[in-house]
């Protein structure tokens, strides 16, 4: 806890009325961006400006810290005990943010075997469990996706609406299964994540954060609520 701690004592000394962005609340708070998102209109009263990017208010996230704080503290102190499913999204916030297995341990007082067979299920993606699972896995949504070129990806990409948040999916292209639906191979992907843009990205934006490699990209508008494209490409 000593991290949260040094960021809430960073957050004070700022003295700043200054709103701050959904990545920094993440920062200060300790958690991941998508558990801010779902503190939004409950703990979390952010505002909108005209391009629809929420700003927040300083005091309330410094308020939302000490609950935090004093609810960890508490929890301990009781020994209540998280559902399994409120545990497993504890910890997967944890591997969205590259914790240790040492950090995870102590921070929740699992067992490491536990928290392996974690990282297990957190990186088998959902077609890669099919593939493993079933005789007949179903097709995956790649099959339905344009085999791109890097110069077309490059247009995509560009072209994301300025000001609007779009979120941007990634899969790493992987085996191939036979799709009894389709009767031809598909590609098994698995998810490496995804983020949030404001506006047009290159393909470096994506290789930075992913690597190179055959992959499945989706941009889905956070504003008409919709898939914009979904392509398969080199990048």
């Amino acid at each position: 806890m000593a991290r949260r701690e040094e960021k809430k004592i960073a957050l004070i000394l700022t003295g700043s009325s200054e709103p701050l962005t959904r990545s920094q609340v993440a920062d200060y708070l300790g958690v991941s961006v998508s558990t801010v998102r779902r503190m939004e209109g409950g703990e979390l009263h952010p505002t909108t400006d005209e391009r629809g990017v929420r700003h927040f208010d300083p005091e309330e996230v410094l308020k939302v810290a000490q609950s935090i704080q004093s609810a960890t503290v508490s929890q301990k102190g009781s020994g209540l005990k998280l559902s399994p499913g409120e545990l497993a999204a504890e910890i997967f916030e944890r591997f969205e943010q590259r914790h240790s297995l040492s950090e995870i341990v102590r921070e929740l007082r699992l067992e490491p075997r536990k928290v392996r067979a974690m990282y297990h299920e957190w990186r088998t993606s959902l077609e890669r469990a099919e593939q493993l699972r079933r005789h007949h896995p179903a097709p995956a949504s790649s099959v339905q996706a344009y085999l791109e070129s890097r110069k077309r990806i490059d247009q995509l990409l560009a072209e994301l609406p300025e000001g609007q948040p779009t979120r941007i999916s990634v899969a790493l292209g992987g085996t191939k299964v036979w799709s009894k639906e389709f009767k031809q191979d598909v590609v098994i992907y698995d998810e490496l994540g995804g983020f949030v843009t404001q506006g047009p990205l290159k393909p470096s934006d994506i290789r930075a954060r992913f690597g190179e490699g055959q992959f499945r990209i989706t941009a889905y508008s956070l504003v008409e609520h919709r898939v914009l494209w979904e392509v398969a490409a080199g990048v």
